[in-house]
């Protein structure tokens, strides 16, 4: 009826009316049919706008089949998605759930990122941004059954490496820039507990 954001415009409203027998239908497969129809509407809630997806949910069975999923299957990715709507065209690419092996730290990918960058902030913000879509996969993955426990507690781990590195660089510049540096000076950064042994979960800080 157009009171969420998601449904304020009439196309919206059609791409939704078009998407329900499909929902309902992937809902009644799902464990707990209730359960998860509670944080699709949550979800739906929380959209800047729904034309788009609704459409694409619509066009794609198999995407709503894996949203459903979520929903009913795993409520803190279900929050992640809630939080983060963006993170569902990363579901669309087909290369995000394909079967892989133990993956490179992706540093690379990160400090392009962060070259683009021009602020500590906006930097700390890419960061934390890459950080939960490399949680958010992971965490994915391991619900999907494409990464037993110990390969996702390495790969959950190797997020959180990425990040300290990124992190460090970016802390070592803005000290630099206000205080100078000290001659021969260096930073060292130790992992302790999960982290030091590669056994960070998806509820690790």
């Amino acid at each position: 009826h157009g009171r969420i954001r998601a449904t304020r415009s009439p196309r919206a409203r059609e791409s939704l009316t078009e998407l329900i027998p499909n929902l309902l239908a992937s809902l009644s497969r799902a464990p707990d049919p209730d359960s998860a129809f509670a944080e699709f509407a949550r979800f739906a809630e929380s959209l800047p706008a729904g034309v788009q997806i609704f459409s694409t949910l619509g066009s794609k069975p198999q995407l709503l089949d894996l949203l459903v999923e979520i929903f009913s299957l795993a409520p803190r990715l279900a929050r992640v998605l809630t939080e983060r709507p963006e993170l569902l065209d990363s579901l669309i690419d087909p290369e995000f759930l394909s079967p892989t092996g133990d993956e490179p730290a992706p540093d690379g990918e990160l400090a392009e990122n962060l070259s683009h960058t021009k602020t500590l902030e906006a930097g700390l913000d890419q960061v934390r941004v890459f950080a939960r879509e490399l949680q958010f996969r992971t965490a994915l993955r391991t619900l999907k059954g494409d990464l037993e426990p110990v390969r996702a507690a390495r790969a959950f781990s190797m997020a959180a490496d990425c990040s300290i590195r990124a992190l460090l660089a970016l802390a070592q510049v803005e000290i630099s820039r206000r205080h100078g540096r000290i001659a021969a000076g260096e930073f060292v950064v130790v992992g302790l507990g999960k982290l030091g042994g590669e056994e960070m979960t998806a509820s690790s800080d």
